[in-house]
């Protein structure tokens, strides 16, 4: 327990605290007591030196905990030592520093105050220089300054001699600048301090000086260099073993990251951070990060993730008593909870959150929390409710953006009661209100939820004034898109609200035009991902000079909103839009997009498919069936490439979803049974699947194949599905003569509106790969690879082998690109699911940026790969990063597989691919052949693979 090395001779103050130490509380006055005549100031010293260092607290807080405290038990028994009480709380205030800044600042004026009387000014100025950092941690800048103008002319007296107190000093000092936003006097301070800690060789404190000089720079708009240069600091800091310097350094990165637009590295620089903060033991700094965790998780839709964060920022910030913090958490974590449809849980911490507010006295908050209150009991239907809170408080003079919340509120509770004229009149001049509002300030969030509530009430009475807001309020939504990184793309796109879309394709089916139906069916499921691959293949062909232009409005929208965070000490977006400068900015860089776009003869919106007839005439497949949820009912659409289409009510939702729950749950029991039962039962267990298998066919597909003008037999069918039907067996589907997949080769499809963009090619192919985990007793995945290395004799094999760096460095696509591996199922974070490689992890954040442009065929032979499609659009999934990389086409399991069977059905897969079959010709071969196969031949084998294609 003790800082000194266990093989160095203790010396008496070194057992007498060692002694101490192990003294249980309650045991500890008679301890005193015993001891009193031992104790004095040098021993009271000797313990803060030990055990009250930055070092030691953040090594082992529990020990550093009962040090201080006893520290404060003995000081008060030593009445004729006046210092010894301050000594004592200056150590405890060295402690609360990280835990409790609030009760800190107390501890060190009541030091300090003692110092004065002792004409102690060394001291007296060592506190004032403590305070400067904490006092500018709680906000109290005032007070902060002061500090340090009463240490710095003290210190300067002892700069040769004690060269580490002013280094110290200067560093708070510059902290605290920064933290009030003078950028460029913190920038001087900094490099003061710099100076001086380099001529006396306080290479640790150089270290950490470094760091802050360049977050100060990264606020004067330098970002760029300012992530190369921590980069380089961390090395440095790790090859010094400066573990808390390195810390802080990975969760600086992380902001920046996150700033720039780069969730996914950021949140894994902030989980290194974390992890280091966690075996230091400092629980603030693991509360600040799990914070900013839960926004970046709530930004990419992992909301299941982000309520974890927040519990645990929750918890942290509670124990310490920073009640503003704790507030700013429950909200957040209440707007988390209603987008999870956990309703009574939101009421919840609204209510709490409401209380706290109250008894801090903070109006602003508790409008916002009102403001909350009232959209969760509208989304819940409660009207009357909504009346009555609305009728409890007006929202906040002074705050025009909260005001304009509150009249929208107004509107929709007007337009979810009786449609009375006057009602629908007052509604309607509310909905203007905000829009207007919404409109001068360029806050686009604000002005779609106007015109999107705006159209709904119009929606009965005047479907064309409806339909035309509708339209500006997508617009809105697409502009919004526009405005993104390629990283924020992959990881937020999928947040894009479909409710706008769901009133368009009903009006179109009610008024009989099904290509309508389909056109907007197409926006809605592939507007998101079709702007993906256009950023992607534009970042490809940018010009210097407008890749130049983009990415300085970039790093300055990215300073204005590290800036932002700082000011608050969170990302807060509604803070970001009612901020001019922002919007100025976002406009700016809509307009570069749109040049290089034109330049580069690349569509404005590529998403605006107007004519669905036109490119379903070159599609190469026969019949597309495309599937859109609307609310809670599912749509069906068919179309052919002759100009037939018709579109079809399919039922509810729910009733999908439980069949296929039902059919997956059959399914398992038979893949895990040996070959020799299902050679015996599948007789038995085909008796308990077939109705379900027919269900799905009756309900889904016999209703639009209804409407085909001529039997579709021996088609290709490209199907397009939604939620929940993603992992559905469409080809084991039972007719009542038949499966579906007999007749019919099928492929899947994100959306046919990808049909419109051209299949991605190569001039030239690496050899085929195949990778091939086989960890524990998977001793079948072996034999699968060696199965696919037969029938691709020109193939390179990586057997249990390292292959991620060889991936990421190809000059040239593999044609195919065979990975067997068992997979890691993020169901609360789909992008971070992956497959267990050999020593490493191939995620579907990585899989965006293989350099697979024009590759046939990615198959991922693992269990359950074509998962995570089913988190509200169908794009945080293995599918769409493969298919972003380059791949062409996509082979997943819709369920886990038996290794001994995927082996067996892949190398009968790529045989008949060797054959000369198309990808969808060789999957329709292989069940078949399967199907014939007594051991084989339950669906839960043949079909538990499929093919999508971009």
């Amino acid at each position: 327990m003790s800082s000194v090395s266990p093989s160095a001779p203790l010396s008496p103050t070194d057992q007498q605290l060692e002694n101490l130490l192990a003294c249980p509380p309650p045991a500890l006055t008679d301890w005193i007591a015993a001891h009193h005549p031992q104790l004095d100031l040098a021993f009271l010293q000797a313990l803060k030196d030990c055990y009250a260092t930055t070092h030691f607290i953040l090594a082992d807080p529990k020990l550093a905990d009962r040090a201080t405290c006893y520290g404060l038990a003995m000081a008060e028994q030593m009445s004729d030592e006046p210092l010894a009480l301050p000594l004592a709380q200056w150590a405890r205030g060295l402690y609360e520093m990280f835990y409790a800044p609030e009760i800190a600042i107390t501890l060190f004026q009541q030091a300090q105050l003692a110092y004065h009387i002792a004409d102690d000014n060394l001291s007296v100025a060592r506190l004032a220089a403590n305070l400067v950092g904490v006092l500018a941690e709680c906000g109290r800048f005032a007070e902060a300054e002061a500090a340090y103008d009463e240490a710095h002319p003290i210190f300067l007296n002892h700069a040769d001699t004690q060269p580490l107190y002013l280094v110290r000093l200067e560093q708070n000092y510059g902290w605290l600048l920064h933290n009030q936003g003078r950028y460029s006097e913190a920038l001087q301070v900094h490099e003061r301090a710099i100076e001086h800690a380099h001529r006396h060789r306080l290479n640790t404190s150089l270290a950490e000086l470094r760091v802050n000089r360049h977050l100060t720079l990264g606020m004067l708009g330098r970002l760029a260099e300012v992530v190369a240069n921590l980069q380089h600091e961390r090395t440095d800091a790790e090859s010094h073993q400066q573990l808390l310097t390195v810390a802080r350094i990975d969760m600086n990165i992380g902001d920046l990251f996150s700033v720039q637009g780069r969730p996914a590295a950021a949140l894994h620089q902030l989980q290194q951070a974390q992890q280091a903060f966690a075996e230091l033991g400092n629980d603030m700094e693991i509360g600040s990060i799990a914070l900013r965790q839960a926004s970046l998780l709530r930004r990419i839709g992992a909301r299941r993730a982000a309520i974890r964060c927040y519990a645990q920022a929750q918890e942290i910030f509670t124990r310490a008593n920073m009640l503003p913090q704790v507030g700013e958490i429950l909200v957040n974590m209440a707007l988390t909870r209603r987008q999870e449809g956990d309703y009574a849980q939101a009421f919840t911490l609204l209510a709490q959150a409401e209380q706290l507010w109250q008894s801090l006295h903070h109006p602003h908050w508790l409008a916002i929390i009102l403001s909350e209150r009232i959209a969760l009991t509208l989304e819940l239907g409660e009207v009357a409710s909504a009346q009555q809170l609305l009728a409890m408080s007006s929202p906040l003079a002074d705050n025009a953006r909260l005001q304009a919340e509150f009249t929208l509120l107004q509107a929709e509770t007007l337009r979810l009661d009786k449609h009375t004229a006057p009602e629908i009149g007052r509604a309607e001049a509310n909905y203007q209100a905000a829009y207007t509002y919404a409109a001068t300030q360029g806050n686009r969030w604000l002005q779609r939820q106007a015109l999107s509530g705006w159209g709904k009430l119009l929606l009965s009475h005047d479907p064309t004034r409806a339909r035309a807001l509708f339209e500006q309020a997508i617009s809105l939504d697409e502009t919004i898109r526009q405005t993104l990184t390629v990283e924020e793309l992959k990881a937020g796109f999928h947040a894009q609200a479909m409710e706008l879309f769901v009133d368009l394709i009903r009006l179109a089916v009610g008024e009989a035009q099904p290509w309508q139906a389909l056109h907007w069916s197409w926006r809605a499921k592939a507007g998101a991902l079709l702007d993906l691959l256009a950023a992607v293949s534009a970042a490809a062909t940018v010009t210097p000079t407008s890749y130049v232009e983009i990415e300085q409005v970039r790093q300055q929208l990215a300073t204005l909103r590290w800036q932002l965070a700082a000011e608050s000490g969170s990302p807060q977006t509604w803070q970001e839009q009612t901020q001019p400068a922002i919007t100025r900015l976002e406009q700016q860089l809509l307009d570069l997009r749109r040049q290089r776009n034109a330049a580069t003869a690349m569509p404005d919106e590529v998403f605006l498919i107007t004519n669905p007839a036109a490119v379903l005439a070159q599609m190469d497949a026969d019949i597309l069936l495309e599937f859109v949820g609307c609310g809670d009912e599912l749509l069906g659409i068919y179309a052919d490439r002759r100009g037939h289409c018709v579109s079809v009510w399919l039922g509810d939702v729910e009733t999908i979803a439980d069949l296929n729950a039902r059919l997956q749950l059959s399914f398992e029991h038979v893949v895990h049974r040996s070959t020799q039962d299902r050679a015996t039962y599948t007789p038995a267990w085909l008796a308990e699947c077939r109705p379900l298998l027919a269900q799905g066919y009756q309900q889904l597909i016999a209703p639009l194949l209804h409407h085909a003008p001529s039997p579709t037999a021996g088609q290709t069918i490209l199907l397009a599905p939604c939620a929940p039907l993603f992992l559905l067996p469409f080809a084991a589907f039972w007719d009542g003569q038949q499966y579906w997949g007999e007749t019919n080769a099928l492929e899947l499809i994100p959306s046919g509106a990808l049909l419109t963009l051209p299949p991605p090619t190569s001039p030239t192919y690496s050899p085929p790969l195949i990778v091939a985990a086989a960890t524990g007793q998977m001793t079948a995945v072996r034999d699968e690879a060696y199965a696919v290395a037969q029938a691709l004799p020109t193939s390179i094999t990586f057997l249990d082998t390292p292959v991620l760096q060889h991936l990421n460095t190809l000059q040239d696509p593999p044609r195919f690109l065979h990975l067997a591996a068992h997979t890691l199922l993020r169901e609360d974070a789909p992008i971070f699911s992956g497959l267990q490689l050999a020593g490493e992890v191939l995620t579907v954040e990585a899989c965006y940026e293989l350099p697979l442009r024009g590759t046939t065929l990615v198959t991922l032979s693992g269990c359950t790969t074509a998962g995570g499609q089913e988190n509200e659009s169908a794009l945080l999934a293995f599918q769409a990063a493969l298919f972003v990389a380059g791949a062409q086409r996509v082979l997943s399991s819709l369920w886990p597989v038996a290794d001994d069977a995927a082996a067996i059905w892949m190398a009968h897969f790529y045989d008949f691919l060797a054959q000369g079959m198309s990808v969808a010709q060789a999957v329709q071969a292989t069940q078949r052949h399967l199907l014939a196969d007594p051991r084989y031949s339950h669906p839960a084998i043949w079909a538990a693979f499929a093919c999508a294609r971009r």
